[in-house]
């Protein structure tokens, strides 16, 4: 890859290690030959992420998932244009898979973000992410020579995101809560910005359907980065689950805790 490339490269970078600032203790425990590969798909997650659930305008959003769709395509074929693709091995078994996963990833991705319906409960709402992450995963395993558990452990960390916004006065984006709870508490997701009991018991049951997938899922096949990222939400989730004020917990969450580097080393021996 040329300077130029490298150069270009460094912005999206930027953008994940000030979101996901536990990346940069991951740099310090990946294999120097696999540490530009594995943090350049993180960094294009986090552009996909961002542009899906937050970009404020739509049409730019959709712009931008759709370019990505038909650069998965293009990485099949040896013709990346991002910078950060061009760090992305690219192995002959991939290359079916790339384009198989990217229609059915850019056709979810669109739908989310044109008219996606609020989740009945749990269940539907992991159905719902599932179709924006599991085709990810797939092109993850692929690329990498993993399993696809990736799918659902990303979900996981996207719903915990989203309930950490809520005591900044941010509304959750509508996927993130399923209707069920909404019913049972008597709100409406609006009102979720406000600091309420009824607020927190929702968030409550919400932590307690988490905890049960973050228990379900296995980290054994995760790349280094979500192994971690799984590990420390898992903490954050129990921590806040036994408080009265979960969302202020979440809220309040250093995004690097202390132990970090610790679970970063056993994550990274694969160490329970």
């Amino acid at each position: 890859m040329s300077g130029t490339d490298a150069g270009r490269s460094a912005v999206p970078l930027d953008k994940l290690l000030q979101a996901r600032p536990e990346q940069t203790v991951v740099r310090v425990f990946l294999p120097r030959e696999q540490r530009d590969a594995v943090l350049a798909f993180e960094a294009v997650v986090f552009e996909l992420e961002q542009a899906l659930w937050h970009m404020r305008e739509p049409q730019a959003a959709a712009l931008k998932l759709q370019w990505w769709a038909e650069e998965w395509n293009l990485l099949a074929q040896g013709a990346a244009r991002h910078p950060l693709s061009h760090h992305l091995p690219v192995p002959a078994r991939a290359v079916p898979t790339l384009r198989a996963a990217a229609p059915r990833w850019g056709e979810a991705a669109l739908h989310l973000l044109d008219d996606a319906p609020a989740a009945a409960d749990f269940s539907a709402q992991m159905e719902l992410l599932g179709r924006f992450y599991m085709p990810l995963a797939e092109i993850e395993a692929a690329l990498f020579g993993r399993g696809s558990a990736a799918a659902p452990a990303r979900a996981a960390a996207f719903l915990l995101r989203e309930f950490g916004r809520l005591s900044l006065g941010q509304a959750p984006h509508r996927v993130s809560v399923p209707l069920h709870l909404l019913a049972r508490h008597q709100l409406r997701r609006e009102s979720l910005m406000e600091d309420t009991p009824a607020r927190e018991a929702l968030v409550h049951d919400q932590l307690e359907a988490l905890g049960r997938l973050h228990t379900a899922v296995s980290d054994a096949d995760l790349g280094l980065p979500l192994r971690l990222r799984l590990r420390l939400d898992r903490r954050l989730a129990a921590r806040a689950r036994r408080s009265a004020r979960p969302s202020q917990v979440l809220r309040d969450a250093s995004p690097v805790p202390l132990a970090t580097a610790w679970h970063a080393w056993r994550a990274a021996r694969g160490a329970g």
